[in-house]
């Protein structure tokens, strides 16, 4: 799945290796000289609970979930009156210092809004 345009935007894709699968995010802000990826092995909090959160702002019952990463980064969605998404992001490698750290955010329209939440979905459960 990639949201944003050709300049600003966040890739997020299932990635298989040595058996495991996890998240690959990629990231870009400006212009291609300004890129991030990180692999994100595991969510820290991708449980019962978490779910049950997404499954709830999914269905417009709250409008906000956050789902932190092992390596210290996190997904922000946050849902305006619009219905529109903010997906913000902060990516880092699961060695990288601080400083190497990229965040931002994209916005989904809401006309897209409830597409996006059932493919991160979808995603999020195959790298669980």
């Amino acid at each position: 799945m990639r949201i944003g345009g050709k300049e600003d935007f966040l890739s997020i894709e299932c990635a298989p290796s040595d058996g495991l699968t996890f998240l690959r995010l990629e990231a870009g802000a400006g212009n291609d000289e300004q890129r991030f990826t990180a692999r994100v092995w595991t969510l820290a909090d991708w449980d019962f609970q978490k779910r049950e959160e997404f499954d709830e702002f999914e269905d417009f019952k709250t409008t906000e979930v956050e789902m932190r990463f092992v390596a210290d980064g996190w997904l922000r969605l946050k849902r305006d009156h619009r219905g529109w998404i903010a997906v913000g992001y902060r990516l880092t490698g699961p060695r990288a210092p601080a400083k190497t750290a990229m965040e931002g955010e994209i916005w989904i329209e809401g006309e897209f809004a409830g597409a996006f939440c059932r493919e991160l979905r979808a995603l999020l459960d195959v790298a669980d």
